[in-house]
């Protein structure tokens, strides 16, 4: 059960240090924020920080974001934690192969903090 002082958890991971310090700024005030620059970090990561919500982007460096959706939707502790790909691709093949992947969104860059804001919200409400 959650205290109403506990931040809910988001991983995100995305290789461009703009946008990380973007999202660790926009998001660390509200949540609980762990912020990778590629899936590499992720054995690190997991074992002391279970999120909630992760973000994605497509292209990552060490394995690609498509791939790391699948992964995380055949491991069973991640099968149905809500994700969010947040991607400079912005084309419907693109788009199309994150919701085969398992992605719950597909937002595209550049994005605006209100419509992440806002889709995070949706997101993080109970189905």
């Amino acid at each position: 059960m959650r205290s109403g002082t506990e931040k809910r958890r988001i991983l995100a991971i995305d290789d461009d240090p703009a946008v990380r310090r973007i999202l660790d700024q926009a998001l660390s005030e509200r949540y609980d924020v762990r912020i990778l620059d590629s899936g590499a970090e992720l054995s690190r990561v997991l074992p002391h920080f279970r999120p909630e919500l992760i973000i994605l982007d497509v292209g990552l460096p060490w394995i690609n974001g498509f791939d790391l959706c699948e992964d995380f939707r055949q491991n069973q502790a991640f099968a149905s934690t809500p994700i969010l790909f947040l991607t400079g691709f912005v084309d419907a093949e693109h788009r199309e192969r994150g919701v085969q992947a398992g992605a719950n969104s597909y937002l595209t860059k550049p994005f605006d903090m209100e419509t992440l804001s806002r889709e995070l919200n949706r997101l993080f409400q109970p189905a």
